[in-house]
């Protein structure tokens, strides 16, 4: 938690003292929440802190699955780098091959040439005199098939190293075209694996923000629930104060409003409102009937200035009103908030108008929404007693 949020909590603390020692401050003065509305507040931001937990759960998994891919991706490279690293060797044992054959090919053809050149150029009739030198047919014979076997065998040797030449040159080719393709490959997860760096990398600075959100989120939970307690305890501090000041009117209830009418002569009394009173009426019927039919707001202010009437309530319009927990906007910090922003309506207006003209609709001095235990005039959804 940082310093600000400290002195914060420091405030609400003494905020809560002075309240406790200084009942005559208004609640809206102190508070601009109750606590039911706090604790709503805070269930909202504790789903909000375990929406962001369960975000970084699964940023922290998607984290494990690409180092996890990170790594088979590295072991492919590895793996890539000892297969191309072995068709060097393959190549360079198959150009030595290939040039060790192509040396066999060009000796062999160099011989042939000498046996051609022995035979053929030591002199014009050499071949046709060892021919013809023959003793005997049988010799003649064998003498003629020398020299095709040796004419053939001259042949066949180096088309044989011709062909093996030719085989290790595709084999060479092959190995080459195999060294092109891995080095490709291993490019290619070269390049996964940078990606995958960078995924990680982003992925760890978005679970260090959540954390950081997360430990902001959890500072608010806390201030909330400081917040609660301390409204709690001054609202229970409030109904203790309401408790020893609330006047006795159980006998007023019960009575007939003709009763009240001749036991309360000054009943019905216009009231002449002080300075902002007009607006702070208007308030508080906003805050009490705002969703009511215009009857409903009227009969609010009338309860409002019937107590202002009665020798049983303060004498003021702003007295009524912030006594304390008779009417629950005011300590809830609605009716400060309504204040502040203007949110009263015209036909809120209207109706604290008509009451400070005089304009009563009934000698009611309670009222509440409909409940079968309390008797007295329906109007919208709230009963007038």
């Amino acid at each position: 938690m940082n310093y600000r949020k400290k002195w914060s909590a420091l405030l609400c603390v003494l905020a809560l003292v002075v309240t406790l020692f200084s009942f005559d401050a208004k609640p809206t003065e102190v508070f601009a929440k109750s606590s039911s509305a706090l604790k709503e507040e805070q269930q909202e931001e504790q789903e909000k802190l375990d929406a962001m937990k369960e975000q970084k759960q699964e940023l922290e998994q998607e984290l494990g699955d690409m180092k996890s891919d990170l790594s088979e991706t590295s072991d492919k490279v590895l793996q890539l780098s000892t297969d191309i690293d072995m068709l060097e060797k393959q190549i360079e044992v198959t150009q030595a091959s290939l040039e060790e054959a192509q040396k066999k090919e060009n000796e062999q053809y160099e011989q042939m040439k000498l046996r051609i050149q022995f035979m053929y150029e030591s002199s014009s009739n050499g071949q046709l005199n060892y021919i013809l030198g023959a003793g005997s047919i049988s010799d003649f014979l064998n003498r003629t098939e020398y020299i095709s076997s040796l004419t053939s065998y001259d042949r066949n040797l180096l088309d044989s190293f011709v062909a093996t030449r030719n085989e290790i040159a595709d084999a060479k080719k092959k190995l080459e075209e195999d060294k092109t393709s891995l080095l490709a490959s291993k490019e290619e997860m070269e390049q996964q694996k940078e990606t995958l760096l960078a995924s990680i990398e982003n992925q760890k600075s978005e679970i260090s923000q959540t954390e950081d959100n997360i430990s902001d989120q959890s500072d608010k939970v806390d201030e909330l629930e400081k917040q609660i307690k301390i409204m709690i305890a001054y609202e229970n501090k409030l109904k203790e104060q309401q408790m020893a000041n609330k006047p006795d009117v159980s006998n007023l209830v019960k009575i007939s409003l003709k009763e009240r009418e001749e036991s309360m002569p000054t009943w019905g009394r216009i009231v002449t409102p002080r300075a902002g009173e007009e607006e702070l009426l208007a308030a508080i019927i906003y805050c009490e009937a705002g969703d009511e039919p215009y009857e409903g707001m009227v009969a609010v202010g009338t309860v409002v200035l019937n107590r202002v009437n009665s020798q049983f309530f303060p004498n003021t319009i702003t007295d009524v009103i912030y006594s304390p927990g008779q009417f629950t906007p005011v300590w809830s910090g609605r009716l400060s908030v309504v204040m502040s922003k203007g949110l009263t309506t015209d036909a809120c207006r209207r109706a604290a108008r008509e009451v400070l003209d005089g304009n009563f609709t009934g000698t009611w001095l309670y009222f509440c929404t409909v409940r079968p235990s309390v008797t007295g005039d329906l109007i919208g959804t709230q009963v007038f007693y």
